[in-house]
């Protein structure tokens, strides 16, 4: 669960039908399942492979250029290779 800065949950929120007044609720995790679902799962992503640490660098910027949405389409070159890539990626 990635949590959304506090100023920027006004852009998350929703309103909830009440009897007495309106409630307005405000998402504080990033929210899968909305319209902007592929941009925030993009946008998380990258955050993630931008702020890793810097041992998994080389695997992170292979990754930053190998996913469409939430697939990911690397090659590498040898079978020690893949199984040397999905551990750091993992």
């Amino acid at each position: 669960m990635l949590s959304v800065a506090p100023k920027d949950r006004d852009y998350l929120r929703f309103y909830f039908p009440c009897n007495e007044k309106q409630l307005v609720y405000r998402h504080c995790r990033v929210v899968f399942g909305v319209s902007s679902s592929p941009y925030l799962l993009n946008a998380s992503i990258m955050h993630l492979l931008e702020n890793c640490s810097p041992e998994y660098k080389e695997v992170a910027q292979k990754l930053k250029s190998s996913f469409y949405v939430d697939n990911c389409v690397a090659g590498v070159f040898s079978v020690d290779e893949i199984e040397i890539f999905i551990e750091k990626a993992n």
